[in-house]
């Protein structure tokens, strides 16, 4: 679906606060944090677009496998747009992320 390591790096990039001679692990850990952020907005979107009716059978999806690709084709059969979804969510974490 959407490369988020690539995003997050991109992002951290694009930071103007972030000074350019920062200690490579110092931002490694910050794309780290960044990326569980992202996730975290990720899934609060999947929850609330996910119909409840299959809420249930998402569960027992996620305790089965940890295919994501047996897991992106359940999302992408069962909320509408998603794509165009995840795309807004993106660009409105990136514009505030960044203040613009």
């Amino acid at each position: 679906m959407f490369d988020l390591e690539s995003f997050a790096s991109t992002l951290l990039k694009e930071n103007k606060h972030i000074p350019k001679d920062i200690d490579p692990e110092i931002l490694e850990q910050m794309r780290d944090n960044l990326l569980d952020t992202i996730d975290d907005h990720i899934n609060a979107m999947i929850i609330a677009e996910l119909p409840p009716a299959k809420s249930a059978e998402f569960d027992k999806l996620l305790d089965a496998t940890d295919d994501e690709d047996k897991m992106s084709a359940f999302l992408v059969a069962n909320i509408p747009n998603l794509d165009t979804k995840l795309t807004q969510l993106l660009g409105a974490f990136r514009k505030t992320y960044l203040g613009l």
